[in-house]
């Protein structure tokens, strides 16, 4: 049977990376008998912020008919990989269950999630994606479909949760759930009076809640640099139940973020002034809340949804987002530099962003010991100079970038900072010699 393809320009959701590549659908496992495929990636919601599922000389297949949620069995729910997290969400609340590692929007799939390992809003308690990974279905073309888990082809398990899609076509993924306590938490507003306070009070109130995110304002010049506050939450003891309507399930489920929509704005409303307000406001506004709050989990682990607009005000230019693990005890000495380097520079940051992690490195996956802090900012004629400054910063100081936030990373950078990065290149060529399956990404970073 012959699967259509067809031509399309897909672009990376920082706005950087646009290509005209071949694009194949196909809505049958029979697809994926075929053999001899050529270079190929997957693609989920393709809501990566770099090319991680498109390349110049590949194949992209589109999972979006892969979408079932397959069975559910004590705790395990096995899904396909174009399953997203919305839909997943919805149907574990039904049986007073959740997913405890998220990233902040529903669209995104649990296929991107596994290649991407991404983490949540607790990772120091709570760890990376693969920690609720128990098994994997994979496709290669020339291996045909394997299972995958700690105790079933390991080293390929290991390769894949955080690979990257270069293993393989995730066809099934078999998650741990876990139970909840309520469908709502209460959050509690902690202020942070400059940034260099982060660590000491992310260390004495992480294990106290159960999802935990700070905010800061870059903009703020002097003393006070880097204010700003910790959201953090705990489940509701009040033991109210609550009832989702029918409009409410069509909310979590209808998608409102694609890749190719986000710079329809031509025009971008973060300049440096505006951002200087746009900050100063979120900031006071937060701090005027009542401290305490109840909400939704659904709202507190998806904050993105619904808030789209904060992307296309970056224009059709579109964004950079940096995000580092700044190892324990370098992060007052991180944030000093970046205040200082700021205070001369007028690169917009309209977003700064922290979390403690927990972890030992592996492989290429996003983890480790320290702060965690992501910074958004305009792509601009001067922006790459904040951008160097923070790799060169990285380097020096032994933080950790996150590969699958950031079109600007390159191979030098990723060798220096990941210390298994060569163990993950021969890994993969071990395992696929002929390298099929490439990207934007994969090519970029010498993987």
């Amino acid at each position: 049977m012959i699967f259509p393809s067809a031509q399309s320009a897909l672009t990376s959701f920082d706005g950087s990376i646009s290509l005209d590549t071949t694009v194949q659908k196909p809505d049958k496992y029979r697809f994926f008998d075929q053999k001899n495929f050529g270079n190929m990636i997957s693609r989920g919601a393709g809501l990566s912020y770099v090319a991680a599922s498109f390349g110049l000389k590949s194949k992209t297949i589109d999972h979006s008919s892969f979408n079932r949620l397959l069975s559910y069995r004590d705790g395990i729910l096995e899904v396909e990989a174009g399953a997203t997290l919305g839909r997943v969400y919805n149907y574990l609340r039904g049986q007073n269950r959740y997913l405890p590692v998220q990233p902040g929007h529903p669209d995104i799939t649990v296929g991107g999630c596994v290649a991407a390992d991404v983490h949540g809003k607790n990772q120091f308690r709570d760890g990376t994606f693969v920690s609720l990974v128990e098994r994997i279905k994979l496709f290669h073309p020339k291996h045909g479909i394997i299972e995958l888990s700690r105790t079933q082809n390991p080293k390929l398990f290991d390769l894949t949760c955080g690979g990257f899609g270069l293993t393989g076509i995730i066809l099934s993924v078999d998650l741990r759930t876990r139970s909840i306590p309520s469908p709502f938490v209460e959050i509690t507003t902690i202020p942070v009076p400059a940034v260099e306070d982060l660590e000491k009070i992310l260390k004495d109130i992480v294990n106290k809640y159960d999802l935990v995110y700070s905010w800061h304002d870059f903009t703020k010049k002097g003393r006070g640099f880097g204010r700003g506050f910790i959201k953090a939450a705990k489940f509701s003891t009040a033991g109210q139940t609550h009832f989702f309507s029918a409009e409410q399930d069509h909310r979590h489920l209808k998608r409102t973020l694609f890749a190719e929509r986000r710079g329809n704005w031509r025009w971008a409303f973060f300049s440096p002034w505006r951002t200087v307000w746009f900050n100063s406001a979120y900031y006071h506004f937060n701090l005027i809340m009542p401290a305490s709050q109840k909400m939704e989990l659904y709202d507190f682990l998806f904050p993105v949804h619904n808030k789209e607009a904060y992307f296309k005000f970056f224009g059709k230019k579109g964004f950079h987002e940096c995000q580092f693990i700044i190892p324990t005890g370098k992060f007052a000495e991180w944030a000093e530099r970046v205040k200082c380097f700021l205070s001369h520079d007028s690169t917009p940051v309209t977003l700064a962003s922290g979390k403690l992690f927990a972890g030992d490195p592996r492989l290429l996956r996003f983890t480790g010991n320290g702060v965690c802090m992501a910074l958004d900012f305009p792509r601009s004629a001067g922006s790459l100079r904040f951008v160097e400054f923070l790799y060169n910063l990285a380097m020096e100081i032994g933080a950790t970038p996150n590969i699958i936030k950031d079109s600007d990373l390159s191979a030098k950078v990723v060798a220096a900072t990941y210390p298994e990065y060569e163990r993950f290149k021969t890994e993969l060529k071990l395992f696929d010699s002929e390298r099929i399956f490439r990207s934007e990404l994969s090519e970029r970073l010498g993987l």
